[in-house]
């Protein structure tokens, strides 16, 4: 066999059956002790790829198909960082370099870059919130595990045997139920992930700015449905979150909610606090990032109130 054919040979596998790197080589593993041994987990990491890559002979192949890899998954973060904080100028960027990038795509990269474009679309009003929902359900069954878990139930799914882009596919069907006024079945995905966010936290399998993400976007949830009390709930867990791991802008829109929740409780002299110390925290990120017009306009601005992780 030629040399590097055997990389050639498994990338082209990953791709016709529309494989993660990781369900690859956790297939590979589990005839030999790699897994066991060596990594100590169900699921292969990046790392061990490319060593089994090496053991293969493909060194060269495996390092330039490292470092496109690397450089796809730092432009992915990119384009995330920039839906989330509303950055149109730096989504369309993003999203056109992800285009150009060579290589062909799995299904987990064409669902992630399908919904970022959906959400771009969002963005520039090419698309109203009423057909939302069928854009993010159009992508969450574009594999044969959606259009499985469709037929089972939201109540049957097992979140712990998705990727992450699924769970942020997920995220963003529920927003789109809540666009449609459909609030309880927006609440019952967001109050499982919500959950599931919870048991994760110890191994890590979803970071704190997600976590916190699914807790902000329950607490807009119950409060669409008049629930201030629940809302509170989710406020403080995203604020505990937010706190320990130091996400002082994300705190502001958790204050917006929770002054929101204390109007409705007609509880005037929390909002009153909730109010100061968003004040004060505005002029500290002021001083820290500068333009006040440019980060109280995300602020108040409705769609931001959405968390798009």
């Amino acid at each position: 066999m030629k040399e590097q054919s055997m990389g050639r040979i498994l990338r082209r596998i990953r791709i016709e059956q529309g494989m993660t790197q990781e369900a690859l080589v956790e297939g590979i593993c589990t005839a030999g002790y790699l897994s066991r041994v060596e990594n100590g987990s169900q699921i292969p990491s990046r790392q061990i790829y490319q060593l089994l890559m090496e053991r293969l002979g493909e060194s060269g192949y495996s390092y330039a198909y490292w470092q496109e890899e690397e450089e796809k998954e730092q432009t992915c973060r990119e384009l995330l960082h920039a839906l989330q904080t509303w950055q149109k100028e730096h989504v369309d960027e993003k999203l056109l370099k992800l285009q150009k990038m060579k290589g062909a795509q799995d299904i987990r990269e064409r669902q992630f870059y399908g919904m970022a474009h959906v959400i771009w679309l969002y963005m520039n009003e090419a698309i109203p919130q009423e057909d939302y929902l069928g854009c993010c359900r159009t992508i969450w069954e574009s594999d044969a595990q959606g259009k499985a878990r469709r037929r089972q139930g939201m109540d049957k799914i097992e979140f712990a045997e998705m990727s992450e882009v699924q769970l942020w596919i997920l995220n963003n069907l529920a927003i789109g139920h809540m666009w449609r006024g459909e609030y309880r079945e927006s609440a019952s995905i967001l109050l499982r992930l919500c959950r599931y966010g919870q048991k994760s936290a110890e191994d890590v399998r979803l970071s704190w700015s997600v976590r916190a993400a699914l807790c902000h976007n329950m607490a807009v949830c119950l409060l669409e449905m008049e629930k201030p009390k629940e809302a509170l709930y989710f406020c403080d867990q995203a604020i505990a979150i937010l706190q320990k791991e130091g996400g002082l802008s994300s705190v502001l829109y958790v204050l917006r909610l929770q002054m929101e929740a204390y109007r409705m409780l007609q509880d005037m002299d929390a909002y009153y606090r909730a109010q100061t110390l968003l004040h004060h925290l505005n002029c500290h990120l002021v001083k820290e990032k500068g333009s006040r017009a440019q980060i109280e306009k995300r602020l108040w601005d409705r769609r931001t109130l959405f968390v798009i992780f």
